[in-house]
């Protein structure tokens, strides 16, 4: 992702107070997710809560 779109990302986050995490490269997630993406929303709480609590380790 370039830096003009990661800075988009991330303000959009911190002016909605949404948890955001930076996390391997496009390549990677989009061989995780099985598409060519750079970012990803994960909208069920329960899960997002557990992707954050294991990048926090």
């Amino acid at each position: 992702m370039g830096p003009s779109s990661l800075k988009k990302i991330t303000d959009k986050c911190k002016f909605y107070e949404i948890p955001f995490c930076e996390v391997g490269t496009k390549a990677e997630l989009s061989d995780a997710i099985g598409q060519m993406r750079s970012a990803v929303a994960i909208s069920d709480k329960g899960f997002a809560k557990s992707i954050i609590k294991k990048f926090e380790k």
